[in-house]
């Protein structure tokens, strides 16, 4: 019992309640972020203890979901493990996805045309160069399209993906280098691991359609090599994109040249 001016005021229990649910609603939410990021930490630096790149640890307070790629069975296990060993963890969802290297032939080795590619020339294309410049001509009038923040490529992309299928199958003697990149909104290491799924995608289209899959390396290089400033909505438009890079000649498939020059990190896109 409390006394103001001399009239009795009574603080009951709902306000006592109100009180109470006030300070849960401040300082559980806090709480639950401050232990999500302190699971992502540790387990981060797990997986990096264990030299395993390219995966993206997603927290929910104390489950976790891992994406990303990698490129075996054993680093998807253990950095499932590496997660569910990690005290405070409560669960652990493995949606890692496994993508394994392409390695090129020897260029000493020749690679001999199979299923439906045949070495029939383009017409103004005898050394490549014109072949180069007929896939950005395509990719300038359209851009391959994907699922919102997945690598499941849209089906409107096709038609593009056909026309390029015919360039590269009159020229099969051509090494492809497929590269994913994104624009700087997220983390970038989600972004890394989004491109590169997405340039991956592109390459097993292509190959269902009769390419060889030892003329192509996919990479993901996400927000690392814009072409444009991030600042504005139609420079990350332009950012978010596939290149299609093709050499011919000795340095197709060999140890050289310029699909050696970047080191794999973890497509045009709209996310």
């Amino acid at each position: 019992m409390l006394t103001r001016l001399g009239v009795p005021t009574t603080v009951g229990v709902p306000a006592c309640v109100l009180a109470l649910v006030g300070f849960g609603l401040y300082s559980v939410p806090r709480y639950t972020s401050h232990v999500a990021d302190s699971l992502r930490n540790r387990v981060a630096g797990r997986l990096q203890a264990a030299s395993i790149k390219g995966v993206v640890v997603v927290p929910n307070g104390r489950d976790l979901a891992l994406t990303g790629t990698v490129s075996s069975a054993t680093e998807r296990a253990t950095a499932g493990h590496a997660a569910r060993s990690t005290p405070g963890v409560r669960s652990v969802r493995n949606q890692i996805a496994i993508v394994e290297p392409l390695s090129y032939a020897s260029s000493s080795m020749a690679l001999q045309p199979v299923g439906s590619e045949t070495a029939l020339p383009l017409p103004t294309a005898p050394d490549g160069k014109s072949l180069q410049a007929r896939i950005d001509g395509l990719l300038r009038e359209g851009g391959i399209e994907f699922e919102k923040e997945k690598a499941g490529l849209s089906a409107v992309s096709e038609p593009l993906l056909n026309e390029i299928v015919q360039l590269l199958r009159a020229q099969p003697m051509a090494g492809v280098r497929v590269e994913g990149h994104t624009d700087n909104i997220g983390q970038p290491d989600f972004n890394r691991a989004l491109s590169l799924a997405r340039a991956q995608a592109v390459v097993d289209y292509l190959v269902k359609q009769g390419l060889q899959s030892a003329r192509f390396k996919a990479v993901g290089l996400g927000p690392d090599r814009p072409v444009v400033p991030n600042d504005t909505r139609e420079g990350r438009l332009k950012n978010r994109r596939v290149e299609i890079l093709t050499e011919t000649g000795a340095n197709a498939f060999g140890s050289a040249g310029p699909f050696h020059d970047i080191e794999v990190s973890g497509v045009h896109t709209i996310k």
